[in-house]
């Protein structure tokens, strides 16, 4: 399995748009269909793989 570096300029994107979607729905990372609805759709947007779109979920749920 790689290792994800959330550092990298795709992955902080990423990061940036999942938080940012968060706040403009007014949830937290608690709300897991949200929080996967975004992770999903930033995924699209910034060509995430697999293993990155997963990261990007555990990142924000472990955050809350």
């Amino acid at each position: 399995m790689a290792v994800i570096d959330p550092s990298l300029p795709h992955m902080r994107k990423a990061v940036s748009y999942v938080d940012e979607k968060l706040k403009e729905a007014g949830v937290d990372a608690s709300d897991r269909e949200t929080l996967r609805r975004i992770c999903e759709e930033a995924a699209v947007l910034y060509s995430l793989g697999p293993q990155e779109s997963v990261f990007l979920e555990e990142f924000f749920s472990k955050k809350d």
